[in-house]
């Protein structure tokens, strides 16, 4: 049995459960009218604005969506599966396989995400907790604004000239040029020209090679990374090999995020590192045994099909 569907539940609970939880009813699904106003009956059963509201605020968002198109429409097709599942127990339908066990795993994935969602809602993150942790990673909240030159090469041993009529280098060719580069802004050469006239990063070529801010825990080669911030404001780095080209950075400004602009990302990160902590925990409590290792065996793999015969040539008879 593939166990991917299963784990795809788990996961999409999850992500649900931290990403969505004390989120606002949707605009779509509230109503100006009082909660226990009755909007319309289904087979003599009345149903109010509040009922309403709860029915629709627990749908996936494109069906909050359809209700916000058609309200009538909506509550006609509500109207046709809530008759449709009393036929259906009416007949026994809901004690007999396989409708029994698909209603018990749907009922087991809301109580799942229920309590996904209730474990979200129980974990306090303290700001005493928050500035500690802010304390005792500066270094990730430490950041840089950087300008940068960048000069492409290919590995063609003849390199064809580029769309722009300016030749292509080689590897040693854009090596070398990058070194005289290095050589020129350090002896006072204005990166903003050097970097319109040489760099081939479209980005930040425009703009004098300002490449924005670039913080020690953006997802970014740790070469580059390291590169940058070893570097004094000011300085301009060595030319740095990556695929396809070399990289010339300059750091400007090297700073710490104050705690007040980072402290909602540090709440969040804590808050999810206990989530998952219960998570683990509560993984690691399951009280599971195989007492048949034979029902569990993983199925041999089907053998290979043997590769087809060469049809063999007729010789001519002499």
């Amino acid at each position: 049995m593939n166990l991917r569907p299963l784990l795809t539940v788990v996961l999409a609970g999850v992500l649900h459960a931290q990403n969505v939880v004390n989120q606002p009813i949707p605009s779509s699904v509230t109503t100006d009218l009082p909660l226990d106003t009755v909007v319309a009956s289904i087979g003599g059963r009345k149903i109010t604005a509040g009922e309403m509201q709860k029915i629709v605020t627990a749908l996936p968002t494109q069906l909050q969506q359809n209700y916000a198109q058609d309200k009538k429409g909506f509550l006609k097709q509500y109207a046709l599966l809530d008759q449709l599942a009393k036929l259906a127990e009416k007949a026994g339908l809901d004690k007999q396989s396989p409708a029994k066990e698909r209603i018990d795993f749907a009922r087991m994935q809301v109580l799942v995400q229920a309590q996904l969602e209730k474990a979200s809602l129980d974990i306090d993150v303290s700001p005493d907790d928050q500035k500690k942790y802010y304390d005792a990673n500066t270094d990730r909240f430490t950041e840089a604004k950087v300008k940068v030159i960048y000069v492409s090469y290919t590995a063609a041993a003849a390199a064809p000239a580029a769309p722009s009529g300016k030749k292509t280098l080689n590897e040693a060719e854009a090596k070398a040029k990058a070194e005289d580069l290095v050589k020129q802004l350090r002896a006072g050469g204005d990166f903003a020209k050097l970097a319109k006239d040489n760099s081939e990063d479209p980005t930040s070529a425009g703009k004098g090679g300002d490449f924005g801010t670039i913080k020690k825990s953006d997802a970014l080669p740790d070469d580059v990374k390291r590169a940058i911030f070893t570097l004094k404001a000011g300085e301009t780095s060595d030319p740095l090999k990556q695929p396809n080209g070399f990289y010339i950075f300059r750091t400007d400004e090297i700073s710490v995020q104050p705690y007040d602009k980072v402290r909602s990302e540090i709440y969040t990160t804590l808050k999810d590192q206990l989530f998952q902590k219960w998570l683990e925990t509560t993984r690691t409590n399951l009280d599971v045994k195989f007492d048949s290792e034979a029902f569990f065996a993983q199925p041999a793999p089907p053998p290979a099909a043997a590769a087809p015969a060469k049809p063999t040539t007729a010789q001519p008879k002499k």
